[in-house]
């Protein structure tokens, strides 16, 4: 009778021998993967282990053979490859490697322990002004560096924070981001014109379906998940398509009665949901009043 030591152990073969066929390609270079830790529209994320270097990654798997991803793989995939080979910063999650193959596309990562803001969010609903303070606060700093290298993320929401064993912002998913930068003789940035990201989280420009500039919307998305952090819902509610959520957002933003928040973060708050025009920038939210404010001044407990 066989052993339950033989069990497992055959059992652990045969879980080998499935992933070795199924990414041979990617066990080769000396990677293994874990349970899924997110998904995308097009992709899943899972955990995994680097064993040349001896750390675990996360890794970004998207399938070629869909008819959904087509246009994914000829314009975005190949634009978050170049632009998260480049980027260094210490809020935005750390690229390692990008291995593609004839049926899939592995993307390589740092690993963040504490998960996403978004499921922190379903535990705790919303969090204390001080704690949303020092999240926001690398948040912008994240998008700042980021405007400044001439890049916009176009897909900043909860699920695209997450915060690695010391509590640390990274952002992530560069699919949908681009590269603005002026043309020489010109002031004003290129426009976009491709719709990217969420409802939720689109500002007016974006979802009056005409050309835009991409980094005020950006700053808009930020404004939607610090209201999230501070008051555990969107400012706005949903609407069923781009019309409706275009007249939901065209009010002005209400602070709930029931949550105690400085005048400060609110102030910020009214200087980012206004029109594009009006706006404030990552460098001046830097700057605010609220984020030049320690945090040992500002309300922890609710």
């Amino acid at each position: 009778m066989e052993s339950a030591e033989e069990n497992i152990r055959a059992a652990l073969q045969e879980q080998k021998n499935k992933f070795l066929a199924l990414h041979p390609v990617f066990a080769s270079k000396g990677f293994t993967l874990d349970e899924p830790i997110g998904y995308g529209s097009f992709s899943v994320v899972k955990r995994g282990y680097d064993s040349t270097r001896k750390r675990v990654v996360a890794v970004k798997i998207l399938s070629k053979r869909s008819q959904a991803t087509s246009k994914l793989l000829t314009k975005f995939i190949p634009r978050e490859k170049d632009i998260i080979r480049e980027v260094r910063h210490a809020n935005i999650i750390r690229f390692y490697d990008f291995i593609e193959t004839t049926s899939r596309i592995y993307i390589v990562m740092e690993y963040a322990e504490n998960g996403s803001l978004l499921n922190l969010l379903k535990k705790q609903k919303w969090l204390p002004e001080g704690k949303a303070q020092a999240y926001f606060r690398q948040l912008a700093e994240a998008v700042e560096y980021l405007h400044k290298c001439g890049i916009a993320h176009r897909d900043i929401k909860p699920e695209n924070i997450v915060l690695d064993a010391s509590d640390t912002v990274k952002l992530i998913d560069f699919g949908f981001a681009c590269r603005v930068s002026k043309v020489e003789d010109e002031e004003e940035l290129p426009l976009s014109n491709t719709f990217c990201g969420s409802y939720m989280y689109a500002s007016p420009e974006l979802l009056q379906c005409k050309p835009y500039a991409p980094q005020p919307c950006d700053i808009w998305a930020s404004g939607i998940v610090l209201y999230m952090m501070l008051f555990g819902r969107s400012p706005f509610s949903s609407g069923k398509n781009a019309a409706d959520q275009l007249k939901m957002i065209s009010v002005t933003v209400a602070f709930p009665a029931n949550i105690m928040v400085s005048q400060e973060v609110k102030n910020l708050i009214k200087q980012i949901f206004v029109p594009a025009e009006k706006r404030i920038d990552a460098t001046s939210m830097l700057k605010c009043d609220w984020l030049q404010k320690k945090n040992e001044k500002i309300n922890t407990k609710r």
